[in-house]
């Protein structure tokens, strides 16, 4: 109905502000196909609303399930990557993180009012025009010195313990390794067992990855990631 409306109110244009996104625990199946799809979304209501620049505020989804700790394969990890290129890639849309406000046990996150509170800060800062990432992401990432160097958006906490980092080894497996922060960098000791060539790390990609703990200097989590290394 909503759609609907906006197709025949002659003021549709003038009362939408922003929109707030929070879905996607129903596409985990099929997660390399959700970016496309929310790309298709956003454009459709901007051209039912007639306006391009129409705010997406988009919630990534929250940790759920039972916690792992080897690596593993993740629907809910790929998905909110799709969630984090799309918001990254759109000039009028924001990331709301929310990896650290989930349940293991139920699919709807109790703390409300974090929720709403993220939100908010996201559509402020959409509506002042100020398209600048809250939760931290990657840049870029390379080798030097023997390690592996990740370059955030942001200036982090200081983390001499950082969990949830995997990256690949010779067989392209995933395996846990450690980190720091150092500004805005990211820092893991190169293992001994990868291929530089084809290297990849992620960071906070299972299912529920409850000791995330990536920060941006803004205290909010940094968004989970996956990221080719320059050798």
């Amino acid at each position: 109905s909503m759609l609907y409306n906006a197709m025949i109110h002659p003021l549709a244009p003038y009362a939408m502000n922003g929109i707030v996104w929070y879905q996607g625990e129903s596409n985990t199946g099929k997660p390399a196909e959700y970016g496309t799809l929310l790309k298709m979304m956003m454009g459709n209501w901007r051209t039912l609303w007639g306006r391009d620049n129409l705010p997406f505020n988009i919630v990534q989804l929250a940790n759920h399930m039972e916690p792992t700790t080897l690596p593993t394969e993740s629907g809910w990890a790929t998905l909110r990557e799709e969630q984090r290129l799309v918001a990254k890639n759109d000039p009028f849309a924001n990331l709301t993180v929310a990896i650290d406000l989930g349940e293991a046990s139920d699919i709807h996150p109790l703390c409300k009012r974090d929720f709403a509170e993220r939100c908010a800060l996201g559509l402020d800062n959409l509506l002042n025009r100020a398209k600048n990432a809250l939760s931290a992401e990657p840049v870029e990432a390379h080798i030097a010195d023997g390690n592996i160097v990740i370059a955030m958006s942001q200036i982090m906490q200081p983390n001499d313990e950082l969990c949830e980092l995997e990256c690949t080894d010779k067989q392209g497996r995933f395996r846990n390794v450690e980190g720091k922060c150092d500004g805005k960098n990211v820092i893991i000791a190169l293992p001994q067992d990868v291929n530089t060539n084809v290297l990849t790390v992620r960071y906070a990609w299972k299912n529920n990855p409850v000791k995330a703990n990536l920060r941006g200097k803004q205290g909010l989590p940094a968004s989970p990631f996956q990221i080719k290394v320059q050798p």
